[in-house]
């Protein structure tokens, strides 16, 4: 079963710096499908309960007496991520608002019950590394209605047959012939050493040798560089016209 942080104070349990929790009915729900690990990062940081209120002023976290607790709380949010990777947490759930847990707002740091947008120190850190931190005011619904998804599988052209890759092989394998239906040796084709011109001499793959082929009326070609004599016992014209003379 997959695991969840979620802040301690949701699930009951008396962490709030006034000795109170923050129990919220929708655990019930995770609970039936995830493991749920309890944490606050303000106890885990060495804060007691009770506990002075604290609030985020600049990068200092103080009391409304200006006593700096930022090393208590950065303390708190490196152990909630060593719980996480420990426990191969990838999902939290933290109370809105607070200077640890906050993910959309936190109060202003002049303790006059006024929100800003920001982030508390714990969920900073949590997804800077990775961690996907959803506040107790979403609507986590779909944490608890999701399904998982079928594996997807390949369609054939007409919709009504798997045609997975596994499938595929298999059905397109072809039965290997035994040795009694090979063919005979001589019936195989011979691999190609070049073939035979019309005149009977090898060519060189597509290509004929230079001069293998007699021009139209058995002329010789000009690639010997030779008079030529349109047939055998004609005297050509350039010899005919040299004997005139």
């Amino acid at each position: 079963m997959e695991k969840i942080l979620i802040s301690a104070c949701l699930v009951g349990e008396k962490t709030r710096y006034d000795g109170g929790d923050n129990y919220a009915p929708f655990v019930e729900k995770l609970r039936e499908k995830y493991e749920l690990v309890p944490f606050c990062p303000e106890v885990a940081g060495g804060l007691s309960i009770p506990r002075e209120p604290c609030e985020i002023r600049g990068a200092d976290v103080v009391t409304k007496d200006g006593a700096s607790k930022a090393s208590e709380y950065q303390l708190g949010a490196k152990k909630a991520l060593e719980a996480c990777r420990l426990f191969g947490i990838s999902i939290a759930v933290l109370k809105e608002s607070s200077p640890s847990c906050g993910v959309r707002n936190v109060y202003d740091g002049r303790f006059r019950q006024t929100k800003v947008e920001g982030k508390g120190i714990t969920t900073r850190l949590l997804e800077a590394n990775g961690i996907h931190v959803y506040s107790s005011l979403d609507d986590l619904s779909f944490l608890w209605e999701e399904e998982p998804k079928p594996a997807r599988t390949r369609r054939s052209h007409y919709g009504s047959k798997s045609n997975s890759v596994k499938e595929r092989n298999i059905t397109s394998e072809k039965p290997v012939a035994s040795q009694s239906e090979e063919k005979p040796f001589s019936a195989k084709k011979k691999p190609f050493h070049g073939k035979k011109s019309f005149h009977g001499k090898k060519s060189f793959g597509d290509k004929k040798p230079y001069g293998s082929k007699k021009s139209f009326g058995e002329k010789k070609s000009y690639g010997h560089k030779k008079p030529y004599f349109s047939k055998p016992g004609h005297h050509s014209f350039h010899k005919s016209a040299s004997k005139e003379k």
